[in-house]
């Protein structure tokens, strides 16, 4: 059962909207498991085609995109269905490339929904234990469904999970010993008001030599200058995290992890609201 969320920093506006947000994901989430429980994805899985447009947006609002952003470039995908589903897909690219390396012994995505990028790194036959981090909890059932059908057999763990509560998963997996660990987070920090320090505090105690690639719509944070520049305006009214870019650099100027890159921009299928930057950072001791 998922403990209410709430900061006490946050005054009432941004619980109230913090919970909105939730509640939309739930529904969606819960919408999602349903398809999988009608449809069959054998054929579909087997050809490693197995993306968040196969259940949910096919048909919907990001059929009818004509522009989207690319490394800071607006492309006109001319509502493209397979030309959308492409870049979406080279937007994941930088994660695979790393799995490719066969470095890592784990992985584990931070705020990961109902599985979308978890369940296509698993298509793409990588073979590295993975957790997979959700807050909802119809998110978390729609991803042990999935793996239970499809992935019996995958080195998949799920969990419940909360940035501003990680004490409880850290404590979960303090037995566990990895070496090299690879951390993602894709949309998943946006909603967090002010993120807390004992999350990146978790991460250097229990991972002595980590990688993250932030993906979050923290552009704002950083730079007047690309496209997230209109959210600095609206910030108070959607609530989005205001700290993660701070957060770092304080970390960073203390010697507790290093910056390694910043791309502003990087990728969103809109070309006006909810661009995502990738901050890619990394253990002090994390060589290349």
């Amino acid at each position: 059962m998922i403990n209410p969320y709430y900061i006490s920093k946050l005054d009432e506006s941004s619980k109230k909207s913090f919970d909105i947000y939730t509640n939309q994901w739930q529904s969606i989430f819960k919408y999602i498991r349903k398809q999988y429980e009608k449809m069959n994805l054998d054929k579909r899985i087997n050809k490693h085609n197995f993306t968040v447009f196969d259940v949910l947006y096919h048909k919907s609002k990001y059929s009818e995109i004509s522009e989207l952003i690319y490394l800071g470039n607006i492309i006109n995908v001319n509502q493209n269905y397979e030309l959308i589903k492409t870049y979406f897909e080279k937007s994941r690219q930088h994660v695979i490339d790393e799995h490719n390396n066969e470095k890592y012994d784990l992985i584990i995505e931070f705020g990961s929904g109902w599985g979308t990028n978890i369940f296509y790194y698993i298509s793409k036959n990588i073979d590295t234990k993975i957790i997979s981090c959700e807050y909802t909890y119809t998110g978390v059932e729609t991803q042990q469904f999935i793996k239970d059908k499809y992935y019996p057999n995958s080195k998949l763990e799920i969990y419940q999970f909360d940035f501003n509560n990680s004490d409880d998963f850290f404590n979960k997996i303090s037995n566990m010993k990895y070496s090299n660990v690879l951390i993602t987070t894709f949309w998943a920090i946006e909603q967090v008001y002010m993120l807390s320090e004992s999350f990146l505090d978790n991460l250097i105690k229990y991972f002595p030599k980590f990688k993250i690639y932030f993906l979050e719509p923290v552009g704002w944070q950083i730079s007047n200058d690309g496209h997230m520049k209109m959210k600095s305006e609206k910030k108070n009214t959607y609530y989005y995290n205001e700290n993660l870019y701070s957060l770092i650099c304080k970390y960073q100027s203390n010697g507790k992890i290093k910056i390694n890159k910043i791309i502003l921009d990087y990728f969103y299928p809109n070309v006006k609201y909810n661009c995502g930057t990738l901050i890619e950072i990394s253990s002090v001791n994390y060589k290349d």
